[in-house]
């Protein structure tokens, strides 16, 4: 399987999860993306959300 950039859909969609508390692996079932990706997103939003 070759790695596809996220579009910004998915970046959208992964940062309402996150807003809505989802936990990680509820949003990789839902997006069909790996948990290191998803998690890198969802890292750069609580770093961004604590400023």
């Amino acid at each position: 399987m070759t790695y596809t950039h996220l579009t910004m859909n998915e970046v959208t969609m992964i940062r309402l999860y996150w807003a809505s508390n989802f936990h990680v692996s509820a949003v990789v079932d839902a997006l069909r993306r790996s948990k290191k990706t998803t998690y890198k997103i969802y890292h750069y939003l609580m770093l961004a959300s604590r400023h």
